[in-house]
């Protein structure tokens, strides 16, 4: 039987859809990785600065786990990760 996974990552600094389409396909070129949605940061008013953007991946954790992912996400694509969510559950805050 085939178990999905899906895991969220908020993470600074994406600030356009040029950050947004990096990400996608970067993730979406690995083994495992099923499906990858991204939304850049809103900017908040008052503030002159940006939220943190979400990324969210389904993936098959028998070929790639969460940690390879963020490894991706961080070294690979230059983003960095503040907090991760899985399945309801905060992994680093």
């Amino acid at each position: 039987m085939l178990h999905h996974r899906e895991v969220s990552f908020f993470v600074e600094d994406i600030t356009c859809k040029t950050c947004v389409r990096r990400i996608i396909d970067g993730l979406r070129a690995l083994d495992g990785a099923i499906a990858v949605r991204a939304s850049s940061a809103p900017f908040e008013e008052g503030t002159g600065t940006t939220g943190l953007g979400v990324v969210t991946v389904k993936y098959n954790p028998e070929f790639i786990s969460h940690c390879r992912l963020k490894e991706v996400l961080e070294n690979d694509l230059g983003f960095k990760v503040a907090e991760i969510r899985e399945e309801g559950q905060v992994i680093r805050g």
